[in-house]
């Protein structure tokens, strides 16, 4: 018998209103609950809103253990007298009455092989913040019959203030270990509040990639629970920024971040060169220089894809992002913590060692120019960390502060903003093993502001070009479209 249950809820959380204190006879405990006072504002007769709701059901069915609980989210629509309840756990709608402060309800559903008599009423407090009722019910069917109770409080929440659809990305600390890591929370989020999400997580020395997740958006807080245990509460006050706690066992901390818009990317144009293989990508603003993949060279090219090699040096390792300055080129010597900076007609100006030379472990992915400083990428893999770093011409590191991203590289600057590519493969919510390229916009402080995504293509570096964002894809220079 436990199919009763389902459809005795969706009868009994048709919401419930009398006008118990407007009678001015009531028990000492109905007035606790109703919140009855001479001087609080009565209940103006609008029960509209998310309410959450609980059940507790007795009754001598055979085979059903009692009592039985079950809570849920109910969205309520009000008409003048009418009420048409909307159920979160199945999307099902049922209508009702109210008079007043007052709803009776009879129904008679079918259920399994059977069918459920049942009829309520219930009252809401003063306040039209919480409402409690019960019904009597009885269930009919070829072979058995049986009845009960059931016991309703629920509990009006805040509609949420924001919607929370989109990336909320962010950086997570341990009060315990003092451990900071990255996240990542792709949600979703019901009229009703109701949050799914994905997380993906790199903290603790390990990484996860797309928990599922549910949770609640009500008025300017959010919170989220993860099957594993871990706990996320947070607040906002402009439906971008957000910061909270967690915790998980004994383990507890903070958490802040921002709330990007998710976007997508495709490939508007395409140019190949007539030699090399592109690695890096700069714009002098009326030529492109690429560095060849795997090879200590650099090549400038025109639009329509005719290059000319302007270096071929002899170094240890290889080149990898380059960018310009608005005098010369500054590319990044990629295993060796160290960039190079070269006149656009092929003169060695100047090498900076910017990390240890003998740690292979501080590997530079991206380098950009901002007109006055340059900003670099490190992947740092001793902490499963990526950092973004701007620094001086002299190697200076100015300021930091950390990337969430497990590969970071190639990185644009435009609009005070910093564009990097981050790339994944992933086994993805829908059970399917995605390879997932992604752009992220981010502000000068850290905060992902847009992120772009794109499936089964492979983008290498970025650069603005007349305020288009060109990148490499295979060995092709492109010009992406951004949605």
């Amino acid at each position: 018998m436990g199919h009763l249950t389902t459809p005795l809820l969706k009868a009994l959380f048709t919401l419930v209103k009398s006008s118990i204190c407007r009678s001015g006879i009531v028990l000492f405990s109905t007035a606790m609950f109703l919140g009855c006072s001479s001087d609080e504002k009565s209940f103006a007769g609008d029960v509209s809103g998310i309410w959450e709701v609980t059940m507790v059901e007795n009754g001598d069915c055979s085979g059903v253990h009692y009592p039985k609980t079950k809570e849920d989210i109910v969205q309520i629509v009000q008409n003048g007298s009418d009420i048409l309840v909307i159920f979160e756990s199945d999307g099902e709608q049922i209508s009702g009455k109210i008079d007043g402060h007052n709803v009776t309800w009879q129904s008679n559903q079918s259920s399994g092989s059977g069918t459920i008599e049942l009829a309520f009423s219930g009252e809401v407090s003063n306040d039209g913040n919480e409402f409690i009722g019960s019904a009597n019910w009885t269930y009919q069917s070829s072979s058995s019959s049986c009845s009960g109770t059931t016991a309703i409080t629920a509990h009006h929440l805040a509609a949420p203030a924001y919607d929370l659809t989109g990336a909320l990305i962010g950086t997570i600390t341990s009060d315990v270990t003092l451990e900071t890591g990255t996240f990542r929370l792709d949600i979703v989020q019901s009229a009703t509040g109701a949050l799914k999400a994905g997380l993906s997580m790199s903290f603790a020395s390990s990484y996860s990639s797309c928990f599922p997740v549910e949770g609640r958006a009500s008025g300017e807080g959010l919170t989220f629970e993860e099957e594993m245990g871990m706990n996320l509460i947070g607040q906002t006050t402009d439906g971008k920024n957000f910061s909270g706690t967690y915790s998980q066992g004994s383990d507890t901390g903070k958490w802040q971040a921002y709330l990007a818009t998710k976007k997508k990317f495709s490939v508007a144009e395409r140019i190949t060169p007539t030699d090399g293989e592109p690695a890096g990508l700069a714009w002098d603003g009326n030529t492109f220089y690429f560095t060849e993949l795997f090879e200590t060279k650099i090549f400038s090219m025109d639009k329509t894809g005719q290059t000319q090699l302007v270096y071929d040096g002899d170094w240890t390792y290889f080149f990898g992002d380059i960018t310009y300055d608005g005098t010369s080129l500054w590319i990044v010597d990629r295993n060796f913590g160290k960039i190079v900076n070269i006149s656009k007609d092929g003169n060695l100006i100047d090498t900076i060692q910017i990390f240890p030379a003998e740690n292979h472990m501080q590997e530079i992915t991206g380098i950009a120019a901002d007109g006055q400083n340059l900003w670099i990428i490190e992947d740092d893999y001793t902490k499963e960390q990526a950092s973004a770093h701007k620094i001086n011409s002299s190697g200076d590191i100015l300021s930091s502060f950390n990337l969430y991203s497990s590969s970071p590289r190639g990185m644009a600057f435009y609009n005070d903003h910093l564009w990097i590519i981050h790339s994944t493969s992933y086994w993805s919510c829908n059970d399917t093993m995605e390879s997932l390229i992604a752009i992220y916009e981010i502000d000068a402080v850290g905060n992902v502001v847009s992120v772009y995504e794109g499936l089964d293509i492979y983008l290498r570096s970025l650069v603005f070009v007349d305020n288009e964002l060109w990148a490499i894809a295979d060995d092709d220079l492109v010009r992406l479209n951004l949605q």
